[in-house]
């Protein structure tokens, strides 16, 4: 049924099904449904709610700013789990406590700051000065009155003068700015004891005995998944193209059709090839020596030099290793800024200097492939067989709804298949998992797409799976003759997985007796060196200097967080560290004070950074203070429906 009706989407009889179904739901109140919905609010706390629609804006302005990161690529979807529905609800629900803190305050702007505001607005300037009709205008376009735009205003002074004032740092002392950056700056040295588990497996004796009570102990993890044995039969465009041949004819008339129809797809658009020089600008203090090196460049290709030489001496772009190339071009495909020139110049003229966003552009057009409209009897063929393709699409589509209604009334796949002369087959046992091109060398493609061993696995013994499409323009139907369910391995099928775990387990809690044997060893006042002898393949080792948060190089987390827990009078850590696949033991050598030639500018460079997260802070514990107080409720239902 659902495929009758995909093909048949443009007829007038599904056309008007449709109608008919919104209409029913217009009478039946889906709309009211609807309206009544949305009028739960999305979060609301003290005097305030948050609707939906204000939700939607905000979330929907978040949403295209992270679509544009993305290079306009991005679903909600991905956007749900990047955290953007619950930045945008966090977005709303601070403001709303801050604006409700504000007149719990009795903040007020003045009206001579709101017209000053207004009035250094550069949406409402012209020629230099506020022009009250554009101001009206422009508030006309987005649906506001004066009065409205300005409340808005107010408030957003409001909000920002208590976030300026909450998020400050007064003054922090210049003692403590100073602490932080020795602090910071501080690097340690650590002498290490580590040991390797893998050194330590061909060590672990391994009997038949100790493997199999560790397969008894451990038998989830070797187990037979489930398998299954099925027969199925499958219907795709080969099987349609070699048994429905006279359906697969077009006409001329049915070509020349389309190419009317479809005549922009056999226009061949002009194509030009385009090289430049680029005379790069950063910031405005780059414009001057910009201009300058285009300048240069121009009057060095005036004098006869190669464009692509001139490139390779003067260009910022990396395009100069090629002589300035930029590759071949239609309209809207290159820089809007060079567009104009690169689609007027004749092949060889260097174009005028040129700005775009970039810095500043010499173009030169060194081929150009006019434009065309390739004629019916060019693309007839290709016309031909996308017309055939066609007809063998829609005939699987119509012969798949004969197979469901075959294998609906019949008692055996196989016979289904020999009547409609489509592929039959026998399966050997596979698990879902074991049906990849590797491991199941037998396997045909259709079984080992994920769709077709969803229904094998899905179906009970002995009963016959839906109609399935396991992709597009390709259907199956299975039946499951056996199922055979998740059974242990015995140590014969399974000697070489169980024998690899037990070794590193072994060999895990050897290295772990033997590292805490060498702790003991120092803790007891041994010399460093007649620990690191309890076993040879321990080996000692001495850091470079480090930083607390790691900086470039350095040792591992887990040892630099212990290293700066440690001091010269307490130097021994006093557990055994876990790092990456080895066991550390760590003693603090020494401590390399902060370079005190270089507290002044670092100093004054840490103060911004330090006093900007402390405000954060502030500014944090301000809105959970306002958030609790207001006993803030977030309703979930309502937030799940974006």
């Amino acid at each position: 049924m659902l495929n009758l009706m995909r093909r048949s989407a443009n007829s007038w009889v599904i056309k008007t099904l449709l109608m008919f179904i919104a209409l029913s739901f217009v009478i039946w109140g889906v709309g009211d449904y609807v309206n009544r919905e949305s009028r739960v609010p999305v979060a609301e706390g003290g005097n305030w709610v948050i609707q939906p629609r204000e939700f939607t804006m905000v979330y929907d302005e978040e949403f295209n700013q992270l679509k544009k990161r993305f290079g306009g690529v991005l679903d909600k979807k991905t956007a749900e789990v990047l955290g953007l529905k619950q930045r945008a609800l966090n977005q709303l629900v601070n403001r709303r406590l801050i604006e409700s803190a504000g007149r719990d305050f009795h903040l007020a702007v003045s009206a001579e700051t709101l017209r000053k505001k207004v009035a250094s607005n550069p949406g409402f300037l012209l020629g230099g000065q506020f022009d009250p009709e554009r101001y009206r205008q422009l508030l006309r376009d987005n649906h506001l009155t004066p009065r409205e735009f300005e409340s808005q205003l107010a408030e957003e002074i409001v909000t920002s003068q208590i976030q300026q004032t909450v998020g400050t740092v007064v003054a922090l002392p210049e003692i403590l700015v100073q602490d932080v950056y020795r602090m910071d700056n501080e690097k340690r040295v650590v002498e290490m004891l580590k040991l390797k588990s893998k050194a330590l497996e061909a060590e672990i004796p391994v009997t038949d005995e100790q493997l199999t009570a560790f397969l008894k102990e451990h038998a989830e993890r070797f187990m037979h998944p489930v398998s299954v044995k099925v027969e199925y039969v499958s219907l795709d465009a080969a099987s349609v193209k070699a048994n429905e041949k006279d359906s697969i004819q077009v006409s001329p008339e049915e070509i020349k059709e389309y190419y009317d129809e479809n005549s922009s797809d056999f226009r061949r658009e002009e194509r030009r090839r385009v090289s430049h020089i680029l005379a790069q600008v950063t910031s405005e203090a780059d414009e001057p020596g910009a201009k300058a090196r285009v300048q240069q460049a121009q009057e060095r290709l005036n004098k006869g030099e190669a464009f692509a030489t001139v490139a390779l001496a003067l260009s910022d772009d990396v395009s100069k290793a090629k002589g300035g190339e930029l590759g071949e071009f239609t309209r809207e495909t290159i820089n809007t800024a060079l567009e104009e020139a690169a689609f007027s110049l004749p092949v060889g003229q260097v174009s005028a200097p040129i700005k775009s966003e970039f810095g500043y552009h010499l173009i030169v057009v060194t081929a150009i492939q006019a434009g065309e409209t390739q004629s019916l009897a060019q693309v007839t063929p290709e016309i031909k067989d996308r017309l055939a393709e066609h007809k063998v699409q829609e005939l699987v589509y119509e012969r798949s709804n004969v197979l469901e209604d075959r294998v609906a009334t019949s008692g055996s796949l196989q016979a289904v298949a020999d009547d409609l002369k489509l592929h039959y087959r026998v399966t050997d046992f596979f698990s879902h998992a074991a049906n990849g091109p590797e491991e199941n060398k037998t396997a045909e493609e259709i079984e080992r797409e994920e769709k077709f061993l969803e229904a094998a696995f899905a179906t009970p013994a002995g009963e016959t799976s839906p109609l399935v499409e396991v992709k597009e323009g390709q259907f199956a139907v299975l039946h499951v003759l056996e199922r055979r369910e998740p059974t242990p391995k015995t140590l014969d099928e399974a000697r070489e997985a169980v024998t690899s775990l037990f070794r590193t387990e072994q060999a895990h809690q050897r290295a772990t007796a033997l590292m805490t044997k060498a702790l003991q060893a120092l803790q007891e006042g041994k010399r460093w060196e007649e620990a690191a002898s309890i076993h040879a393949a321990i080996h000692a080792e001495v850091s470079e200097p480090f930083l607390r948060n790691g900086g470039k190089g350095g040792p591992l987390p887990v040892v630099r967080t212990a290293a700066f827990k440690l001091d010269m009078t307490h130097p021994l850590h006093t557990e055994v560290l876990e790092g990456l696949e080895e066991l550390i033991v760590v003693r603090l050598q020494g401590i390399n004070a902060a370079e005190a030639k270089e507290m002044d500018a670092g100093v004054k460079k840490l103060r911004p950074a330090l006093e900007g997260a402390l405000g954060q802070e502030q500014m944090a514990a301000f809105l959970d203070g306002l958030r609790r107080e207001a006993k803030v409720k977030v309703y979930p239902a309502a937030l799940d429906r974006f």
